[in-house]
């Protein structure tokens, strides 16, 4: 993690590292190792199909959920949503269709990115229109993300997501 001491977005960190260390392993597992650079593209792509449900504007108000597996597309799915402006609402597979649509209803998700392993847990639960995220990730990216004002922030000494402070210094 990139530390330079003062709050950082999720997203203005991870740009930071993809910069500095493209080539870097990002995230290793079963799955195999990704970089940087190759998580990135993923988000690149998960951002621009955000990216193409409203204006600025909106997505600053724009909750998109995602409920799925936790594997690369998951974590691309995150930092693409946050990368795009909109904010993230995780739906956990391992609750009942119940809880997740209840959730989805708190959080006002209108837009829910699925894998191809829960879409019928999503259908189960009431979630629509849903977006396969594997499609998303298909998808080549028009603009390059550069991050942006993603909701959840992180502070070099904590991992656990916080209302964005104005420039404040962890002690």
């Amino acid at each position: 993690m990139v530390n330079s001491g003062a709050w950082a977005s999720v997203s203005e960190a991870f740009t930071a590292r993809r910069a500095a260390h493209p080539d870097a392993v990002a995230v290793t597992g079963a799955y195999g190792d990704l970089s940087f650079e190759q998580l990135g593209r993923m988000a690149d792509s998960v951002a621009a199909s955000v990216r193409a449900l409203g204006t600025p504007a909106e997505r600053a108000e724009l909750p998109v959920g995602y409920l799925g597996a936790r594997r690369p597309h998951f974590l691309a799915t995150v930092l693409g949503v946050l990368g795009s402006g909109a904010a993230y609402v995780p739906l956990d597979p391992s609750w009942p269709p119940a809880r997740i649509a209840d959730v989805a209803e708190v959080a006002g998700l209108r837009h829910v990115f699925v894998d191809a392993e829960h879409t019928a847990l999503a259908r189960d639960a009431g979630l629509s229109p849903v977006l396969p995220v594997e499609e998303a990730l298909e998808r080549s990216a028009r603009r390059p993300w550069r991050g942006g004002p993603g909701r959840a922030r992180t502070s070099p000494t904590s991992s656990s997501p916080r209302a964005p402070p104005e420039r404040r210094r962890a002690y």
